[in-house]
């Protein structure tokens, strides 16, 4: 059984709101909470939610466009953890500066 996501741990993001188009897709986060979903009770329809921090995330807003930001919440289910053996010292330098 793998350790539930947590505080620290590096993801990928696979999924958003906007499908496969969403921008967020293949960016590397790290978690910096977790925003929703205490006490055992997640959101009913995406489970845990985490406050992420990472380069460039974006947000969709009310009027149905994008921003920019380095925090956002995000699904656990949309999140991949990495193993932070298997980043290259460049991508690890790159985490470093985001947090």
């Amino acid at each position: 059984m793998q350790k539930p996501l947590g505080a620290g741990d590096i993801c990928i993001v696979i999924e958003g709101l906007g499908g496969k188009d969403s921008p967020n897709i293949g960016k590397l986060v790290t978690i910096d909470k977790r925003v929703y979903g205490n006490f055992g009770m997640d959101h009913r329809k995406y489970g845990a939610v985490f406050s992420c921090i990472g380069k460039d995330l974006s947000v969709l807003k009310d009027n149905g466009t994008y921003e920019l930001t380095s925090k956002c919440d995000i699904p656990g289910i949309w999140l991949k953890r990495i193993d932070p053996k298997k980043l290259s010292k460049e991508t690890s330098k790159i985490l470093e500066v985001q947090e």
